[in-house]
Formats: C-alpha cells, sequence, structure tokens
C-alpha cells in the first residue's frame, strides 16, 4: 500500500472529509487488488449543515476531479452528498456507475425487537428523499428516533474523537435513542463509524444502570456498499486477480493534520 500524488484507477470513493475511509476499509477486503482513488473535501467538511446549492455543487466539483482521473465506478461515501446530490450526478455522468450511502433504516426497521430505532445522521441526511421514503414504507406500527449529531464530524476530523469531550456530546445523543426503547442505532454519517467504540461504551453505561443487557445493536451500512461496488464490478468485467495489493491514491483539500491522519488510518488498517 502506497500513498501517491497521481493515479488512475477504475474506482474512486469520494467524502467530504475522511469519514468514507470507513468505506475504503471495506472496499479494500472485498476488492484486495483494485487500485482506487479517495478524495476527501476535508477544506469544505462538514456539509451537513450546508445549502442544497451548496452541496450539489461541491460534489459536482469533487466528482470532476475523480473523474478526470479515470475513475468509472465512483463511491459516493457520504450521507449528505448522497442525499442531496446523487440523483443529478447520475444524469450529468450517465455512464459512470455512481454508488451512494443510505442509511440502513429499513434493516433496521425489520429485526427491531422493540420497535424503535434510532437513526444518528445530519440534518441534511434526514431531508433527503430516498431516507424519507424508505423511513415511510416500512416504519407502520414501528417508531425511527432520528437524532442530528452536529459536532460529531468536527471530532472526527480534527483526530479528537477519542476525547472525553466527543464522548460526552456522543452520550447526549445515544440516550436519546435509548430512553426510548431503540434496540438498533443506525450509522447515518460515514463518520460515525469511527465512534463505535465510544457508542458501545455509553450503551453499556445505559444498561448497567437499567440492570442488564438490552440487546441494542450498533448498525453500519458500509458492508452493503462494498456488496454493490463488488457486483459493478464484475458486471464491467474489472475484477483483478493479482498476486499483489492494488494502490490506494489519496487526495485531500484540506491541512496536513488531516493527511497525517489517513495516512495513519491506511497504515493501520489496509
Amino acid at each position: 500500500m502506497s500513498l501517491s500524488l497521481s493515479s488512475k484507477a477504475d474506482i474512486a470513493v469520494i467524502d467530504s472529509g475522511v469519514g468514507g475511509l470507513s468505506v475504503l476499509a471495506e472496499l479494500r477486503q472485498v476488492l484486495p487488488h483494485s487500485s482506487i482513488i479517495y478524495y476527501a473535501d476535508s477544506a469544505n467538511c462538514p456539509y451537513g449543515d450546508k445549502s442544497r446549492e451548496e452541496i450539489e455543487s461541491l460534489t459536482m466539483d469533487v466528482v470532476k476531479r475523480v473523474v478526470a482521473m479515470g475513475a468509472t465506478i465512483v463511491v459516493v461515501a457520504c450521507n449528505t452528498m448522497t442525499a442531496v446530490a446523487i440523483e443529478k450526478l447520475r444524469k450529468r455522468w450517465s455512464d459512470i456507475d455512481f454508488v451512494g450511502m443510505e442509511p440502513a433504516v429499513k434493516p433496521a426497521l425489520l429485526s427491531s425487537k422493540t420497535g424503535v430505532v434510532g437513526v444518528l445522521a445530519t440534518t441534511a441526511t434526514f431531508g433527503g428523499e430516498l431516507y424519507q421514503h424508505t423511513k415511510d414504507e416500512y416504519i407502520e406500527g414501528k417508531k425511527v428516533v432520528e437524532v442530528a449529531g452536529k459536532g460529531l464530524v468536527e471530532f472526527v476530523e480534527s483526530g479528537r474523537h477519542s476525547t472525553k469531550e466527543c464522548e460526552e456530546l456522543l452520550a447526549e445523543y445515544i440516550k436519546k435513542m435509548l430512553v426510548m426503547g431503540a434496540d438498533k442505532i443506525v450509522l447515518g454519517c460515514t463518520h460515525y463509524p469511527f465512534l463505535t467504540n465510544q457508542i458501545e461504551r455509553v450503551i453499556a453505561k445505559y444498561e448497567k444502570c437499567k440492570g442488564g443487557e438490552l440487546g441494542v445493536e450498533i448498525i453500519n451500512p458500509a458492508g452493503a456498499v462494498s456488496r454493490r461496488v463488488v457486483q459493478i464490478v464484475q458486471k464491467r468485467g474489472l475484477l483483478i486477480d493479482l498476486p499483489y495489493m492494488g494502490e490506494i491514491y489519496y487526495f485531500s483539500s484540506g491541512t496536513d493534520k488531516q493527511r497525517e491522519f489517513v495516512a495513519q488510518f491506511l497504515n493501520n488498517n489496509l
């Protein structure tokens, strides 16, 4: 594995920041020999509270960059980008396969035993048509507790997601779901898997107060996304079987500190 400032690869993963690395890690597991471009627009992160027009414009600019590098499959590894812009991306680049993120509210609602599902996402993601349609289709007789995780993306982007301050903020959000009886917590932003350990601690503390395990499951949709990419790769005849690993080409509009975070993540996880 290496980092490079120039590249050409069929697959690109884009995100508003470093959150999409959680998706990249899943892709690396199922497509170890494929070279992948990763583009983080960290200079403009977070996207979640921006206007639809600004999100669309920023997303279009990022896609133009990775398409120019040769990408024919673009994983929009950002729930906000997906919710706001993916249909326009598909119309603008009809020859590109776009794979987007969607909070896994469907499987959560179908498998919930309490009938209550918690979704942690950005404001823009909650306003997405696909999310609303899916929720409305499967919510009958059940309840979805939606919590906008304001401030969490910033903690992850700055590398401060393991701090006491981040966990205290996270606890406020997760407890809103737990007190309502949620037994499924859907991570509706690709930054949030970096907070899984902290979420588990919050759940454990809550369970201790309640005197027993509540069987709460944290749901990360990255696995479903990687499986969809594999299907497209196979259909396009791009499946590679080589005796060595593919390259990871990383690009960012952000700072050197974010580059250091990414380099450390890639070295430790890919």
